[in-house]
């Protein structure tokens, strides 16, 4: 049986960690172990995190003096030179410890959880223009990017820099416009523009820029995804808005 100490710090960790912690169906008293999910810090954006984590911990008999064994269930956005480092890390501190000291598991996460924060950077070269990413960059996290938020990932998994995707989908409008594609499409396009704009303005008391760029966005709700093809959400235009402009 798990004594009374160990307990209180495994639901410390669960009170945290939330839903992010899995016990096995045993439960943890039983099986003294359990499984952590690790994501960088986004504001809750899905669409934001390139790296992620599941790490198993096995508390053996005589933790904290013993320390726990831990391995990594999956790693993304990683590679396994980096996880490899990492997990010898954490192994150190966890060996490091004090005796008898409780309260070593939030060490060991919390070098997970920093790591998964300055890691969080697509593994893959943006596929408009070819160049990686870099930690350099800024990751865009909610609401519309800034010039200086430069990389995001779309709903289809695939990530760009911000105004690679923004150049690709201002052509891609442009190109189907030119070519008379899609002529009723853009009738009824145009009413919803029509009535975003009404929308908007209403909601701006009468911000007549605001409504113009509720419209002319709404128009990139047409686009898609440059390699899958997947339809790419009116969301992300707006999210993208810094980097769009509308059509001449």
């Amino acid at each position: 049986m798990v004594n009374d100490e160990v307990l209180m710090e495994y639901e410390a960790v669960k009170a945290v960690y939330a839903d992010l912690v899995e016990e096995p169906p045993e439960g943890f008293a039983a099986s003294h172990s359990f499984k952590i999910q690790i994501f960088p810090d986004t504001g809750g954006n899905e669409t934001s995190k390139f790296s992620g984590l599941k790490i198993s911990f096995l508390l053996v008999d005589g933790y904290p003096s013993v320390p726990p064994k831990i391995h990594f269930e999956h790693v993304f956005g990683v590679s396994s030179k980096e996880a490899e480092e990492l997990l010898n890390e954490m192994i150190r501190q966890s060996e490091t410890s004090s005796a008898d000291s409780f309260g070593s598991l939030f060490e060991v996460i919390n070098i997970a959880k920093e790591f998964a924060n300055s890691h969080n950077v697509p593994t893959d070269d943006c596929m408009v223009c070819l160049e990686p990413f870099n930690q350099t960059d800024t990751n865009s996290t909610e609401g519309e990017t800034s010039d200086a938020q430069s990389y995001l990932r779309i709903p289809c998994g695939h990530a760009f820099h911000c105004a690679c995707l923004a150049h690709w989908m201002h052509d891609q409008l442009a190109v189907r416009r030119e070519n008379k594609i899609g002529e009723a499409a853009d009738a009824d396009e145009g009413e919803d523009c029509e009535e975003a704009s009404e929308e908007e303005a209403e909601e701006g008391e009468g911000d007549d820029a605001g409504a113009r760029k509720a419209g002319w966005l709404q128009s990139y709700k047409e686009c898609s995804c440059p390699l899958c093809r997947a339809p790419l959400a009116l969301f992300l235009a707006r999210r993208l808005a810094a980097h769009l402009r509308p059509l001449s």
